[in-house]
């Protein structure tokens, strides 16, 4: 049966509806995720605290590549035998790598800073200036990776035995530039395995280290039994300092009854003021204790939210790698397929997009002020739509 590019095209973009719906919906869902987190930040939680730093950041990265990664998927689906714009194919694929690049940096630089706070908590911690020339190498870096993607994409013709026509696909060069391509999947290659590496090795790291602090310190479950134990100190230091000022007034009650009486008391005591500072000083240092165990909480509870993150963030690229290989040693991959085998690969090759799409929930999930700030912001929006 012999048709038309178009009409094959048109075959398979009915199809694929079930694929354009659901990245329609990464693209909303993005948005708004995102956008929520930017406008908390904003209005709520304006003063930024260097747990929280990178959030907001990442939050404006992960928007744009969901909304451009999830427009140039459905572009693609509606073209899928049809795209034979060569410019538009090389510049798509370029802004499509380097959007993705982008958060994977900001990733390891999070990785870093988390390792410094965790690990070597007495050293300095990432000065702001320090995290802005991050951001920005992280850019530029992004760029540089994504510079040569023009020249090993672009429309490539395939034919289909089946309908006996040739339709036009966007996507790695098959023919000519082999060093280029060569070299550029070697590149590519290299920089996964090293950021792999990397963030494995660092949060590996981490983990170790949090567990230790909190087996040593005694924090799986015993949180309770310690703000008792500091409590009962306070007590019994006031107990203590109240006895001693009752002691000293039944002396002097003593010596004015009985002026003879050679009792020894110190020319400096006074029992009020020992009572005081006494109470005071283990009441700084109660508080002190307190802070030091809510602060190290919130950098365990932040360290965590990110380990996850990056967790889901390798998760969702290994379908995308596993896709573009077969896709680089099989040169008839996509013109072989059939049209419904086609929708599952689509659905798998685009999985990486949720990577820009599920932080949101990570941090509703597991940050309890922005969970909270959320939820008041939410109301407000709410009330204010009723009225």
């Amino acid at each position: 049966m012999n048709i038309t590019a178009f009409e094959w095209n048109d075959e398979i973009v009915k199809s694929l509806i079930i694929n354009i719906v659901l990245l329609s919906i990464y693209i909303v869902t993005g948005i708004f995720g995102n956008g929520l987190v930017l406008i908390v930040y904003a209005l709520r939680m304006k003063n930024l605290s260097d747990e929280r730093y990178f959030i907001p950041i990442l939050a404006v990265f992960d928007m744009i590549a969901a909304v451009y990664l999830g427009s140039f998927a459905i572009y693609e689906c509606l073209n899928q035998v049809t795209f034979s714009n060569s410019i538009a194919c090389k510049m798509a694929e370029f802004f499509a790598g380097f959007t993705t690049f982008v958060p994977i940096f900001i990733l390891l630089i999070i990785a870093i800073q988390r390792y410094l706070k965790v690990c070597n908590p007495l050293k300095s911690s990432m000065k702001r200036s320090l995290k802005r020339v991050s951001l920005v190498l992280a850019n530029l870096c992004s760029f540089f990776i994504a510079l040569p993607i023009p020249f090993v994409f672009d429309t490539n013709p395939f034919y289909s035995s089946d309908y006996g026509v040739i339709g036009m696909h966007c996507g790695g060069v098959k023919d000519g530039k082999t060093i280029v391509r060569i070299v550029y999947s070697i590149v590519l290659g290299t920089f996964a395995i090293v950021v792999t590496s990397t963030l494995i090795i660092l949060y590996s790291r981490i983990a170790y280290t949090i567990y230790h602090q909190l087996k040593v310190n005694g924090d799986k479950g015993k949180h309770t039994q310690n703000d008792e134990d500091l409590e009962g100190k306070t007590i019994s230091s006031e107990i203590s300092a109240t006895s001693l000022s009752v002691d000293l007034q039944f002396i002097r009650s003593e010596k004015r009854q009985h002026p003879s009486t050679v009792i020894d008391v110190p020319k400096n005591f006074d029992g009020k003021h020992d009572m005081k500072t006494s109470t005071g000083d283990i009441a700084k240092q109660s508080g002190s204790q307190r802070r030091q165990k809510i602060n190290r909480r919130i950098t365990h509870n932040i360290t965590i939210m990110f380990l996850v993150i990056t967790s889901i963030f390798l998760l969702c690229y290994i379908s995308k790698v596993t896709v573009l290989i077969i896709e680089g040693i099989n040169k008839d991959f996509w013109g072989k397929m059939s049209t419904a085998k086609r929708s599952g690969v689509l659905f798998v090759s685009d999985m990486f997009i949720t990577n820009n799409i599920v932080n949101p929930f990570i941090y509703a999930f597991m940050d309890t002020k922005f969970r909270n700030e959320s939820k008041k912001f939410l109301k407000r929006v709410f009330k204010f739509c009723l009225c």
